[in-house]
């Protein structure tokens, strides 16, 4: 194997899972698998997890269209062309719905295809991104009422800053939700699958009249920030994804001599300098140049000057490396670690980010531990 390669711990995945279905009691879990499920590989992670979801979420087309034939009902979040309408009705994907031109679009091709066009309105309660307003809502009531073949099978809002426990804002963006509900039905539209709440909002707020619980990052292992977990007492999530590579090649660089690009590095002593065959181009940040660290027999190693695009460069000096070890990026070696938050503080980002970015053409593999 060349390059870096991905290792998934389905245990961890499973064990994350069971978390979030205790949380929920009998409401419906929805497991989002976006973004290529947070760069965990989404072809891997949502065949794996199909037995034990209700829902699964994306945000375009071209990732449902990956996802389907897994027998479970498939919500777009993102936008979608009105040219892509047809294709959304055909394959029986849900679609989130805040245009008046994509909902015509969806009802002329259930018309055409003899076949429901499902979608949830997204509800706009202070996020300020896609949706409609509660003072549009009634006009939208009476639009879509009129339009044949739609179904308005669900509703959804999603929070700003349900991370945050202490903040109140959350709170009045479910209350301005509860209203559009409301709204909604004395409207004539009775909306079955109702969701609002986010891995945060699952892990910290009882559910109430919500009828599913939307999990993304936290199915992965990931906290969606450090209050969040510290305010779920009790509770463990356990990181799926590992990312690892080998060194490439290890030299010795004298005293003065620099290291890779733009001469950010300067040797103060004799350093042993190990290769590393990736860099910026498979989603290893730029940010992360004489910043971040990897693990090389157990023992962190910095790196050494700029990540440039296809190979990056570490200090290796007092450990005992050669060319072929295995180094990891994110996860654990012989009882030490690096945490995909701790890759994000470094690089002045969210663990989210450094795990979407991975690129998805690297290898992906679920590994055992026996």
């Amino acid at each position: 194997m060349t390059g870096s390669w991905i290792e998934l711990d389905r245990e961890c995945l499973l064990r994350n899972l069971e978390t979030f279905r205790l949380r929920l009691d009998s409401h419906a879990l929805m497991a989002v698998v976006k973004a290529n499920a947070y760069g965990h590989g989404a072809a891997l992670i949502a065949p794996a997890i199909r037995d034990h979801v209700d829902w699964l979420a994306v945000d375009a087309l071209a990732e449902a269209e990956e996802l389907r034939g897994l027998e479970k009902p498939i919500l777009i979040f993102g936008h979608t062309e009105t040219s892509e309408a047809e294709r959304v009705v055909e394959l029986g994907f849900r679609q989130a719905l805040f245009r008046r031109d994509v909902a015509e679009a969806l009802s002329k091709a259930a018309v055409a295809l003899g076949r429901p066009a499902r979608v949830h309105l997204k509800i706009e309660t202070g996020l300020h991104r896609l949706g409609v307003s509660l003072d549009e809502l009634e006009e939208w009531a009476t639009f879509l009422s009129g339009l044949e073949g739609l179904e308005v099978e669900g509703a959804y809002t999603h929070f700003a800053d349900v991370e945050d426990p202490s903040s109140t804002f959350s709170r009045a963006q479910l209350a301005r939700f509860e209203t559009a509900i409301t709204l909604m039905r004395q409207q004539g539209l009775e909306p079955s699958v109702i969701h609002a709440s986010p891995t945060a909002g699952v892990l910290l707020h009882d559910q109430g009249g919500l009828t599913l619980g939307r999990v993304g990052v936290g199915l992965y292992g990931i906290w969606p920030s450090k209050e969040t977990r510290a305010a779920a007492q009790g509770l463990d999530l356990r990181p799926v994804l590992s990312w690892k590579c080998r060194l490439a090649q290890v030299k010795t660089v004298p005293a003065g001599a620099t290291v890779g690009y733009d001469l950010t590095f300067r040797a103060t002593s004799d350093r042993r300098i190990g290769v590393l065959p990736l860099g910026y181009y498979d989603g290893y940040d730029r940010g992360l140049s004489n910043h971040g660290a990897v693990l090389v027999r157990g023992r962190r190693a910095p790196i050494a000057g700029r990540v440039a695009m296809n190979m990056c460069m570490v200090d290796v000096t007092g450990i005992d490396a050669v060319a072929g070890d295995e180094v990891v990026l994110i996860g654990e070696q012989n009882g030490a670690s690096i945490t995909a938050d701790e890759v994000a503080t470094w690089a002045d980002t969210i663990a989210y980010e450094i795990l979407a970015r991975i690129h998805p053409s690297l290898p992906r593999r679920f590994y055992s531990r026996a």
